[in-house]
C-alpha cells in the first residue's frame, strides 16, 4: 500500500465526496451526506469490536480508544485525554482534517465529518458508554471536546499502545467503497468520478 497517504488525502477525498453529493443529490443531500457518513463510521466501529472480542478484551471505554485504527504524523493533531470520576474527555487542540479542508475551501463540506464520525464510529464498536460532542473546532469552537460517560483505566492505555493501525489508503478506498455502497445509483458514479479527478488534480497523482 502507499505509506505516503496521510490525514490530508482522507480529508480531501471526505470533504470532495460530500461537495458532489451537494451537487447531484436533488432530493436530500443532507440525508445522503449523514448517511454516508454514519455507515462508514459504523464499519469502522464494528471492525474494532471484532478486534477487542478477539482478544477476549471488554467493550469499554479503554479498548474503544485503543482500537482506533489511525495515527498522525508529528504536529498534525494536538490533544489532552482526561477523566473525572465518572467521564472521560479528549480536548483537540489541533486537528489536520480542519486544517486540510480549511486550505482546500471546503469547510462547508468537510465539517459534516465532525457532526456524524465519531458517534457513528461509537455505534459500530457498541461497547458499555455512549459520546457526547460538546465542542468542534470544525463548528467554529477554539478546540473539540468529546466526552464519554464512563471513566477511562490509565494503566490498561499505559500498558496497551494502539492495536491496529490501518494504512489512510485503506481508510480513502473505504470512503469511496462506502459511498458505492450507500448512495444513490444513478448518481454515484458522478459523484465518485468528480471527486476522485479533483482529488487527483490536487496530488498530482
Amino acid at each position: 500500500m502507499n505509506t505516503s497517504y496521510g490525514i490530508r488525502h482522507h480529508a480531501l477525498l471526505y470533504a470532495l465526496i460530500v461537495k458532489y453529493i451537494f451537487v447531484y443529490e436533488d432530493n436530500d443531500p443532507e440525508e445522503a451526506v449523514r448517511n454516508f457518513t454514519m455507515a462508514y463510521g459504523i464499519k469502522r466501529g464494528q471492525r474494532m469490536r471484532r478486534l477487542a472480542l478477539e482478544n477476549s478484551e471488554p467493550l469499554d471505554i479503554s479498548t474503544f480508544l485503543v482500537h482506533g485504527e489511525w495515527t498522525a504524523q508529528k504536529d498534525e493533531n494536538s490533544s489532552v485525554l482526561s477523566s473525572d470520576s465518572d467521564s472521560t474527555y479528549s480536548t483537540v487542540h489541533k486537528c489536520a482534517w480542519f486544517d486540510c479542508w480549511k486550505k482546500y475551501g471546503l469547510l462547508e463540506y468537510g465539517t459534516h465529518y465532525c457532526r456524524y464520525i465519531d458517534k457513528a464510529i461509537c455505534d459500530g464498536f457498541d461497547g458499555d458508554f455512549s459520546l457526547d460532542l460538546d465542542k468542534a473546532i470544525g463548528f467554529g469552537d477554539k478546540q473539540c471536546e468529546f466526552r464519554w460517560n464512563r471513566k477511562y483505566d490509565e494503566s490498561y492505555l499505559d500498558s496497551h499502545p494502539k492495536k491496529w493501525i490501518l494504512p489512510f489508503e485503506f481508510h480513502c478506498q473505504e470512503l469511496r467503497e462506502t459511498a458505492y455502497e450507500v448512495l444513490d445509483e444513478k448518481i454515484r458514479d458522478k459523484i465518485l468520478d468528480q471527486a476522485d479527478e479533483q482529488f487527483r488534480k490536487i496530488f498530482n497523482i
